[in-house]
């Protein structure tokens, strides 16, 4: 179902099933192709998942709700901020993202509904979109084909398996507090021509 147009029956049917919890992944993603048509994504992220959440904010089932953001919000920062009220957003993604989740944070404090975000650093893993760097990657050398490096590969980035996300969001289900922020992070971050270089060693 759609959050932006079919909303009624999303409604009807969480009304059906009555979830204690709803991990939201909904969202408008891709930060790049977010400049080719903005609206696209304030009309997901800034409106949609705030629509959604304001029609769940009486639902007497819902015990925790778990907003997936991104750490995109923050903006390009040299250093790991744990400041979750530090919003720098640098992109038409990021810039509705951060409504949406300004808009839930308003919601937490005015009705206190009950939700947690979680913001994860790039993920990889079985099944991703073939386009992320990692799965591009090995298609590439698959086919025997160079692999474009936008800028040299100089841009630094941290990397986080899709479990370990999963187990996060699991523990952020059984014990996260309301209200707050959690980061998820890989822990080291590398430029992506020593990743791509790395892809090939493998290979």
């Amino acid at each position: 179902l759609n959050i932006n147009t079919e909303l009624p029956e999303i409604i009807r049917l969480l009304d059906w099933e009555r979830p204690e919890v709803i991990v939201n992944f909904a969202a408008q993603g891709n930060v790049e192709h977010s400049w080719t048509n903005p609206m696209h994504w304030l009309a997901t992220n800034a409106i949609g998942i705030p629509n959604l959440a304001f029609n769940l904010k009486d639902k007497d089932y819902l015990k925790r709700y778990i907003q997936i953001s991104t750490p995109e919000v923050y903006g390009i920062c040299r250093n790991y901020r744990e400041d979750s009220n530090y919003y720098n957003p640098s992109t038409p993604y990021a810039v509705s993202k951060v409504a949406g989740d300004l808009f839930l944070m308003a919601m937490f404090k005015k009705f206190g509904f009950p939700v947690s975000f979680i913001r994860s650093v790039n993920v990889y893993g079985i099944h991703q979109q073939l386009y992320r760097i990692i799965p591009r990657t090995i298609i590439f050398l698959k086919n025997g084909t160079r692999v474009p490096l936008h800028s040299g590969g100089r841009a630094r980035r941290s990397f986080i398996h899709i479990s370990d996300v999963c187990y996060g969001i699991y523990r952020v289900i059984l014990g996260g507090k309301t209200g707050e922020a959690y980061h998820f992070s890989g822990g080291n971050t590398m430029e992506i021509k020593d990743l791509v270089k790395l892809i090939c060693r493998k290979m």
